[in-house]
Order: structure tokens, then sequence, then C-alpha cells
């Protein structure tokens, strides 16, 4: 039982669902003084504001829109829904967002989003969602979410403790981004532009030096099992493994060492490429390769996963459904092969980076769960 008095949420601000003009088309301008078109795509991750839309509509649009104003707030309802984000733009918003305009004051605006963002809440609007494989919130049942009201002193305490941690957060996952954009910067100025070989690297075909084939080793009856969605965007790194019986794997699995990387084949992908730790069978969209001595695997890795490379290889990508690498072209790139010499001492540098962003993720694991206690505490 909360210790605040709790009132609906429809008692005290107003929520509407958004609108689309139809045909979207027609209604859409390139005129810098159009009316912002505000879309799931323009909320960064990990803000509660969103402060700018990519896209405009003519003001006849506006009438068939939710019109939204600076100080709002929109929340999610499909795909990713239920997040909230405080606007600090004027616009319109389509049918996926809901309108919340606490028009009345009621509330401190960061009060209302730490509330609204917290798993507690999230668990009340994911069982009012309705819908097969796309969820979706239905205004009605928003308005009966029940929410406290506090003094607007205690609002403010409640807000101060939350943002003291939340910016030690987002700065921890600073320093793992630039951490990451340092190994970037540092494969560059070590190996130069893998596509162009500014620095005139012997080359040889992938298919030469790091053949596409499975592990032959013997398995433990239980497996790890690894699929795309286990793997993290641009740094290849494994969120976690599922744990299976070996005689569940079908015959389109492939199997790995630690002595492979696995380089992910469908767009949009291509930049997963993860180097393994352990042992253990992924699906087909993953490739398993295994360097010769004479290419690191991890060098191998940042040069599959480099921007350079990640735009060459999206032109040999085919399919409608599941757009996806010619594995022919893959397999025929001329690959840079410096010095082993100096492919080891870039390994090096990651693996010594590596360690800060353990460390860096130790920190930000404890943090995290820090912030759930608080919000468990003020809103459970």
């Amino acid at each position: 039982m909360s210790k605040y008095p709790m009132v609906k949420l429809g008692d005290v601000c107003i929520v509407e669902r958004g609108g689309s003009p139809r045909p979207i088309d027609k209604y859409m301008t390139k005129n810098p003084h159009g009316i912002n078109w505000i879309k799931i795509g323009d909320a960064p991750i990990d803000s509660m504001y969103i402060t700018k839309a990519a896209e405009k509509i003519i003001p006849e649009g506006v009438s068939k829109s939710r019109k939204v104003k600076k100080g709002d707030f929109i929340l999610s309802n499909s795909m990713s829904f239920g997040r909230p984000y405080i606007l600090d733009i004027d616009g319109c918003i389509h049918d996926g967002w809901l309108l919340i305009r606490d028009a009345n004051g009621v509330f401190e605006k960061q009060f209302l989003y730490y509330y609204l963002s917290s798993e507690t809440v999230h668990a009340k609007l994911k069982q009012m969602a309705v819908g097969g494989v796309v969820n979706n919130l239905n205004s009605n049942k928003v308005r009966s979410l029940m929410i406290p009201v506090l003094r607007k002193e205690e609002q403010v305490k409640i807000c101060e403790k939350l943002n003291k941690i939340t910016t030690i957060i987002q700065y921890r996952k600073q320093q793992l981004i630039k951490l990451d954009e340092l190994a970037k910067s540092r494969f560059i100025e070590m190996f130069g532009d893998v596509i162009l070989n500014d620095k005139n690297w012997e080359t040889k075909k992938i298919k030469d030096i790091a053949p596409s084939k499975n592990y032959d080793g013997a398995f433990d009856e239980n497996v790890w099992l690894l699929n795309l969605d286990m793997v993290e965007s641009h740094t290849g790194e494994i969120i976690n493994y599922t744990y299976v019986q070996k005689s569940s794997i079908g015959s389109s699995i492939c199997s790995f060492n630690e002595e492979y990387i696995l380089y992910s084949k469908l767009r949009p992908y291509l930049n997963k490429v993860v180097i393994p730790d352990k042992k253990g069978f992924a699906t087909s969209e993953l490739v398993p390769l295994k360097p010769i001595k004479s290419l690191n695997r991890v060098f191998l890795a940042y040069l599959l996963r480099s921007d350079s490379f990640v735009k060459f290889i999206s032109t040999k990508v085919a399919g409608a459904k599941m757009p996806r690498v010619s594995m022919n072209d893959f397999r025929n790139f001329e690959c840079l092969l410096p010095p082993i010499e100096l492919q080891i001492q870039f390994s090096n540098i990651v693996e010594q980076l590596d360690k800060s962003k353990f460390r860096i993720k130790k920190s930000l694991k404890k943090l995290e769960l820090t912030y759930k206690a608080l919000l468990q505490e003020y809103f459970g």
C-alpha cells in the first residue's frame, strides 16, 4: 500500500491519444517553419526529454493530429510501449503516442517522469496493454492508472535524490562510450581505412585467412546457445547466453570455441561481431570464422565492425524479408593483413580498455540497483 494519497491519473491530468493525418505523405513538408511531427525515432535513448523532431507537417495536418506543447508528457503506446518523455518542443503526435498534460500543475515535471518510468508503473501498463504481437495502451485505461499525490516540497526532494544518481549513471555510460570510441580511433590510427588500405598493408581473401567452419571439438551435454538478440550493437559484447541441452541443437546451428569470432550477416546487425569467451553454439544468422595464426581475432573483429567495412559490405546485401550479406562477396573480400606483432599490440590495447570497462560496468550495475531500489521505495 502506498504511503501517499492516490488518485486516478485521469482525475488530475488530461490523457489523450495522438492522431495521424492520412495519407501522411500528403501532409509532410520540408519547410523549416512547418509543425514538428514527433515520432518514436525522435526519442533519444536514456533521456527524459525530446528536444527535436526530424520531420514536419503542414498546418493543415494539425486538426487531424494531436497538438502538443513544450512541457507536456507523451507516452509511447505501441511497440516499445510505456516509455514516458517530457517534451522540450511544440508539435503534433501520431497515434503511437499518448498525451499526458498536467494542466493544473499538480506535479513537478521530473517527479511525474520518474513515477511513469518506474518498474511498478511499467508492469501495470503492460497489464493494461491490449493486442497480439504489438501491445497498445488504451487512453481510458491509462486514465485509470493510480498515481501518488505529494506536496510539491516532497516531490522536489525525491527528484533531487533521483537526479543525483541518474547524473552519475549517465556519466558512467558516457565513460563506456568514450572507451569504445577510443578503441575505434586507435584501430584507425594504427591500420587506416580498411577499404582504401591507405597504409598499403598486405591483403588476403577472408576465406583464406579466416575460413568459415564449425568447431569440431567435444561438448558437454549442457551447452551455451547464442543468438543475435543476445549481442549488444556496436561493441559486439555478449549480453547473455542461453543454456540448453545438446540434444536440442538443430542442424542449422553453428559451433565455435574461444579461437573463433562470430560474424553477423543480417542487416541491420552487420556490426554485431562477437569475440566469444567460451565454446558453444550459435544460430544460423551468425557465421563462425576461425582466423589463421597470422590473423589476430580481436583485430579481425574490429576490422569487420569498423564503419568503413560495414558501409562497404552493406552494398553487398540482398533479400527482401531478411536482407543478408552475400557470403560469396564476404569470403572474397581482400582483408588487411598487417604484421601480427602490430595486431597483437592493438589486441593488448583493447584488453586494457576492456579492464577499464569492466570496472565501470561493475560500478554502473551497483548504481542502477540503487536507482531501482529508490524507485521501489518511493513508488513500489
